[in-house]
């Protein structure tokens, strides 16, 4: 659980530094949560409730499993990775961009491209 914004593990078991990763495989492993999340909200959902890991005893509801996967701190790391890739001049130009992603791009952009401050 912890750095889940940061890897992937492949099929293969292969870890995959999501800052490391392809720009076609980001939109790769982004078509197949989206075109998954009901099943892994199925078997989140089982594994938490035998765990017994709900949060405050109670599960988080999301309207559908799309709002969830969208929602995993994977997902958004993994949009802002795809937003900051297709970055122009350093600036994110996409408008569907939510305020988790946004947050997270700005974040990525300043890393790669610095604060903008030269010390003045």
């Amino acid at each position: 659980m912890l750095y889940q914004d940061q890897f992937w593990v492949g099929q293969d078991g292969y870890v995959h530094p999501l800052a490391e990763m392809h720009q076609e495989y980001r939109l790769n492993v982004l078509a197949y949560l989206e075109r998954h999340a009901e099943r892994l909200a199925h078997q989140r959902d089982r594994y938490i409730r035998s765990a017994g890991v709900w949060r405050d005893g109670r599960p988080r509801v999301f309207p559908s499993p799309a709002d969830w996967i969208v929602s995993t701190p994977f997902v958004i790391a993994l949009r802002a990775h795809i937003a900051v890739a297709e970055a122009i001049d350093g600036e994110v130009v996409s408008v569907t961009l939510d305020d988790d992603v946004r947050q997270v791009a700005a974040r990525l952009l300043l890393e790669r491209h610095g604060s903008g401050d030269d010390g003045r």
